[in-house]
């Protein structure tokens, strides 16, 4: 039984995998055919330094897997409830740690986009990338 569900895990694991690749190819020939190159271009930029700046969370999701396994086997709710609180403030502190160095990029962002080429407000949509 535990070999099956072990390969179902798997299965499940490489189909999702697979599909976020179709999805992601489509949506990009749908941007590029709707909105042209230069926005593919700014979308590719934003979400490389958005990328960058995600590397805070410095594998904490795994960590608090990996540290919930032994509470949950021994249906322990009380540690479990306090180490969901502490890893919510843990990433409450990243996202702050984001916004904060992802604003203060924002006064470079012409060193990286040629801002005659695009009319829509660069900033804003930068903005919105990183909310």
């Amino acid at each position: 039984m535990r070999i099956q569900n072990s390969l179902r895990n798997m299965i499940t694991a490489v189909m999702q995998i697979v599909v976020t690749i179709i999805l992601r190819f489509i949506a990009q020939s749908y941007f590029i055919h709707i909105l042209g190159l230069k926005y593919q271009g700014l979308n590719g930029l934003f979400s490389s330094i958005i990328g960058m700046l995600g590397i805070a969370e410095l594998g904490l999701g795994t960590a608090i897997l990996f540290n919930m396994y032994e509470y949950i086997a021994k249906r322990d709710i009380e540690t479990i409830k306090s180490l969901l609180k502490f890893y919510q403030r843990c990433y409450q502190a990243i996202a702050g740690f984001v916004i904060v160095f992802g604003l203060a990029l924002m006064p470079f962002l012409h060193v990286f986009v040629n801002m005659s080429s695009i009319n829509e407000n660069v900033y804003v949509i930068y903005l919105l990338f990183l909310v």
